[in-house]
């Protein structure tokens, strides 16, 4: 939602080409547009005076008139704040506060700025420090080892070693009498039909690396055991199930008093919702003919005279470069404006020459109307192909 403009500001709508007129935008987009710009109040109004509604600061006529200083500020504002993009500053007080502002943003970023600059100077002054550093290779000399007590020596010996801190395990290997002291060949033995399981040699897909030894302290992991669950089954079966309708007295009865307090609060939105029902008819044609129809309350246009014939027209957003012969498939109003409405222009044909030419690439337009502009677009928007419908995103 848009807010209030302050005291001494008036939002108002500039085409593109008077913002590339008065040297107010920086770039080819829509936002691309400077902070502010200062203008002589003296000579926009004479211009006011000369191109009258042309001019793109004809809205702006009102606040000039009353402005009491030489010079007014338009603020650009890429975000829409109060509603649109240029803001009019024409008072002093509006302006010594943007103008304050403005210096304190200003020192400010000076002061980041500078603070990125010492910061940068330090830590270059740090590396070429490291870099220009020379070290000296003290060597390490033993020195004379004194103990208080014989048990702390013993304790600090202690602490050097691994000590083990649970029984050691111990395995016991067997076979059967008969078959000891033969020679055994593991390939003759079948692997399906003895305990055996027959690993086969694998090639090794890991390139050769480089191994070194170090002697380190390694602790088992604790002992684990192995279980097992069964989760529970239910075979399916053929059941049947037979019902009855409910009854009143399978239902608890209400509170007296929660049933009396529930009817009050109910019966005035009932009886108002059933007023407006007989009041207003919703299937009725609201752009209907009312000479057609002797109730009139139904309807939101008047009706028409005996000489007339037809609707007058009282204005249209026809654009001549880019609608002109052309067929208005979707309108859509802006959920935050009342005054903007967009209209899709695609090019007349049926369905079927459509589906003849839907391989060709087109131009096609949804075009931005504001009522209180009626010469120029707000916005157009290209498209390569024919947008039937569209919606804005609230």
């Amino acid at each position: 939602m848009t807010e209030q403009a302050p005291d001494g500001m008036f939002p108002f709508f500039m085409p593109n080409t008077g913002a590339e007129k008065y040297n107010l935008k920086n770039g080819p987009g829509i936002v691309d547009l400077v902070d502010s710009r200062s203008f002589n109040t003296a000579s926009i109004l004479e211009e006011i005076k000369k191109y009258g509604f042309m001019c793109p600061f004809e809205p702006c006529q009102k606040h000039l008139a009353e402005c009491d200083q030489e010079e007014f500020i338009v603020v650009c504002d890429p975000t829409s704040r109060y509603g649109e993009m240029f803001l009019l500053l024409h008072t002093e007080h509006a302006i010594k506060a943007f103008l304050s502002e403005k210096e304190e943003k200003e020192n400010a970023a000076k002061e980041a700025e500078q603070r990125q600059e010492e910061e940068a100077a330090s830590a270059e002054a740090a590396r070429i420090k490291r870099e220009n550093a020379v070290y000296v290779d003290i060597p390490i000399l033993p020195k004379q080892y004194n103990s208080l007590t014989a048990d702390e020596t013993d304790d600090e010996v202690k602490n050097l070693s691994v000590r083990n801190t649970r029984p050691l395990l111990s395995f016991k290997l067997f076979c059967p009498i008969h078959i000891m002291n033969q020679e055994v060949n593991f390939g003759d033995h079948n692997t399906n039909q003895s305990e055996c399981v027959n690993i086969l040699p694998q090639a090794c897909s890991t390139p050769g690396l480089g191994m070194s030894t170090k002697n380190v302290a390694v602790q088992c992991a604790p002992s684990t055991t192995s279980s097992k669950a069964q989760t529970e089954w239910h075979r399916k079966i053929n059941i049947a199930i037979q019902y009855e309708p409910l009854g009143l007295d399978d239902f608890t009865p209400l509170n007296e008093a929660a049933l009396i307090h529930f009817l009050r609060r109910a019966l005035p939105l009932v009886e108002s919702s059933l007023q407006e029902n007989e009041t207003v008819d919703i299937f009725c044609d609201l752009l209907a003919n009312n000479n057609e129809s002797s109730d009139e309350k139904h309807h939101i246009l008047p009706s028409l005279d005996k000489e007339q014939k037809q609707w007058k027209e009282i204005h249209n957003f026809c654009n001549l470069e880019h609608s002109k012969g052309k067929m208005l498939t979707c309108i859509d109003w802006y959920p935050n404006r009342k005054d903007v409405v967009a209209t899709s222009a695609c090019v007349t044909s049926s369905f079927n020459e459509r589906i003849l030419t839907q391989e060709e690439t087109a131009t096609a337009h949804i075009i931005v109307w504001k009522f209180s502009i009626q010469i120029h677009p707000m916005l157009v928007l290209e498209s390569p192909l024919d947008c039937i419908c569209f919606r804005f995103n609230p």
